[in-house]
């Protein structure tokens, strides 16, 4: 972190800082929301698997997930901001205000479709278990036997999308989504 020549020599960590906060807050949120409601998803699916309620789960986040960044921070402004008015155009105005929304979705919405397909590949493979039809047998209901028995053995291999796809997602979605959205973040000074 040398000096700047651009920047009337200052360091490159003074100009990164004040920029670093808003890219954590993001970054933060934006995992402690997709996180849990990937695996949340990923047990629905593994729960409805072969269904109906399956495919349409899983088939929805995979169109979140092909859909590029750029094309759809520009499609949910359109559509809250320019169209229905609710949510602002650009900018950033901290993680608890309306300007946090369309960022937010944007980086949580692909994620989602990696974390729901691990949770649910590693859940069907654990449900086909000896231990957890002998939960059902006993009478235990599903809610319990999917957070009991099925969840703590599922999430081990949950363990890959999480060291190797979310940063990948984030890193990539900070880039465009910062510029996109104007918030003056570490992404946008990347470029």
């Amino acid at each position: 972190f040398g000096y700047s020549l651009e920047h009337d020599q200052k360091t490159v960590w003074e100009l990164l800082k004040p920029r670093l906060w808003k890219t954590m807050q993001l970054s933060f949120a934006a995992f402690v929301i997709g996180f849990p409601l990937g695996i949340l998803l990923g047990l629905l699916a593994a729960r409805w698997s072969g269904t109906w309620k399956d495919s349409a789960l899983i088939g929805t986040l995979m169109i979140f997930s092909s859909i590029h960044v750029i094309i759809f921070v520009q499609l949910l402004i359109l559509i809250f901001a320019v169209k229905l008015g609710v949510l602002p155009v650009s900018g950033w105005g901290g993680l608890f205000s309306l300007n946090s929304v369309i960022p937010l979705i944007v980086l949580v919405l692909p994620g989602l479709a990696s974390g729901a397909r691990f949770t649910r590949a590693n859940a069907l493979h654990v449900i086909s278990e000896g231990y957890v039809r002998t939960a059902y047998a006993k009478g235990l209901s599903e809610k319990r036997v999917l957070l009991r028995h099925v969840l703590p053995n599922a999430a081990h291999p949950f363990l890959y999308p999480l060291v190797v796809d979310f940063p990948l997602i984030f890193i990539t979605g900070f880039l465009f989504v910062e510029i996109e959205y104007g918030i003056q973040g570490t992404g946008s000074f990347m470029v």
